[in-house]
């Protein structure tokens, strides 16, 4: 789990990106009667071993409950969303759950897994991926993932999500912390300014002396670097 959303940089971006979606658990939304938290016993699954994961716990007996993650941006016509997340279970009952992608706007399933079974005692982390392309019907609609579980509702029954990676053509939109302004002769002549004292202070106003220059050579040549 990184606790970044690297879906971070008002810019629309229209390209192919790779992002891990951040898993800390005040970036989650619970559905139903569900605490989470973070816990760091997960695998590597492409992020890391112990980088942390959110544990999804259910504190009553009720069916249905799970977890949901709400993606910035919205969807444009014929964007492909391709969805992989790698979850496991850290405790002694078994947990059945789906996942879907899901359009928060107009309250529609778009994609849904098979029913992931994590088999009590078993922590063996699954991977499920999802692909949708967005239609017309989905532009310019919020979209989710959502982890909802299928089984009896047990309270025991719990489960924890190492990852999310979002793979796709993705939009979002950024507010920047400083106003955006046209550059102009002034802004350019700072730039310039800039750079020049950069310059000065590290690279110096003039030329080496001839002393300098035999001083680095020597210096160089009893280091005995040899290129081949």
């Amino acid at each position: 789990m990184k606790h970044t959303l690297y879906l971070l940089l008002l810019l629309t971006i229209n390209s192919s990106i790779f992002s891990q979606i951040n898993t800390s658990p005040n970036s989650w939304t619970p559905i139903g009667n569900v605490t989470l938290s973070t816990v760091f016993d997960d695998l590597d699954n492409g992020d890391g071993v112990g980088d942390g994961a959110t544990f999804v716990d259910g504190q009553s007996k009720n069916t249905g409950q799970g977890v949901i993650y709400t993606f910035g941006g919205t969807m444009q016509t014929g964007e492909s969303i391709n969805i992989s997340t790698f979850t496991y279970n850290r405790n002694s009952s078994f947990v059945n759950f789906k996942i879907e992608l899901y359009n928060k706007t107009n309250d529609r399933v778009l994609k849904t897994s098979s029913i992931v079974t994590h088999d009590g005692n078993d922590t063996t982390p699954i991977n499920t991926t999802l692909s949708y392309t967005a239609i017309s019907a989905d532009n310019g609609d919020v979209l989710q993932v959502r982890y909802v579980r299928t089984d009896d509702g047990n309270m025991a029954r719990d489960f924890a999500i190492d990852n999310i990676f979002l793979t796709g053509p993705c939009p979002f939109i950024v507010t920047p912390d400083l106003p955006l302004i046209a550059s102009n002769a002034t802004i350019e002549a700072e730039i310039i300014t800039a750079v020049t004292k950069f310059s000065d202070a590290y690279l110096g106003t003039s030329a080496p002396s001839t002393n300098q220059l035999t001083s680095a050579e020597n210096a160089y040549a009893a280091l005995n670097i040899t290129v081949s």
